[in-house]
């Protein structure tokens, strides 16, 4: 399954619109191939990671849909998510 959503979110469209965004020159080939070591390698961090970039997943008989956020939306944290513990 991470290797699917990877497939759909690692791209390198998606890579060059991050890069333009952020106005920086990088390896687009090497963004998407670390995108997709994070995210198949280690669930944890594959996990965290698809909550940020996949809008939704729709799952059917034959066939899975995944929904890519767009790159130029912001992430949407909650208030207390960075408080400090105790």
């Amino acid at each position: 399954m991470l290797a699917h959503l990877a497939d759909v979110v690692c791209t390198l469209a998606r890579a060059r619109e991050l890069a333009g965004r952020l106005a920086m020159n990088a390896d687009l080939d090497a963004v998407t191939t670390t995108w997709r070591a994070l995210i198949e390698h280690d669930r944890t961090i594959g996990r965290a990671y698809l909550h940020q970039l996949v809008s939704k997943v729709v799952v059917y008989e034959n066939e899975i849909v995944i929904e890519p956020r767009s790159a130029s939306v912001g992430v949407v944290r909650s208030p207390n998510e960075n408080a400090p513990l105790g």
